[in-house]
């Protein structure tokens, strides 16, 4: 999701809930999920806008960046491994409204956090150790910095491979 900011278009990014176990308060791209048997990849991508976002998806033009296959095992806390394969679709919309606007979901989300989208590239390619964001918490919106280990990251993911490339190619459609 993208957002106008002060100083430009802004990559919005969810808080995953605290109370989660599998990275639970870290940041990681908004509406994502998996694809039931039968389910339109147009009617997931509204259920999934809406869930964790409170937005209605008719308000949006989502714009497909590419598929690839993502490979995301995860080691829980437990040692037990969580097996996720998955065809991975990409979209992003513009949404012309303030990050307060986004509602929290019931337990999956505990914030939003919107980032420059020049910011989020130069801190993907390591040339800034830390970069600042806006998060809005459900009650209020205020100024934080941020590290890598506030991202989901699985494996020798890198901020780039995640989030990087994804800004980049947003970018390069919008024409910035």
């Amino acid at each position: 999701m993208i957002i106008d900011g002060e100083n430009g278009p802004e990559l919005v990014f969810q808080r995953r809930s605290r109370a989660r176990a599998d990275n639970g308060g870290k940041l990681c791209t908004i509406a994502s999920g998996h694809v039931s048997a039968g389910e339109s990849l147009e009617t997931a991508f509204a259920s999934e806008v809406s869930q964790e976002t409170g937005i209605n998806a008719s308000q949006l033009s989502p714009r497909h960046l590419y598929e690839s296959i993502w490979i995301g095992d995860i080691k829980r806390h437990d040692g037990s491994m969580f097996i996720d394969r998955v065809f991975c679709n990409v979209y992003y919309s513009k949404y012309n409204a303030a990050i307060s606007d986004f509602k929290l979901n019931d337990g999956e989300v505990d914030g939003f956090v919107a980032i420059n989208l020049d910011d989020i590239i130069d801190f993907s390619h390591g040339k800034i150790d830390s970069v600042s964001g806006v998060e809005f918490d459900g009650n209020e919106v205020k100024s934080i910095g941020l590290k890598r280990d506030d991202f989901v990251l699985v494996g020798n993911e890198t901020i780039y491979d995640k989030f990087g490339h994804i800004a980049e190619r947003i970018k390069s459609d919008i024409n910035i």
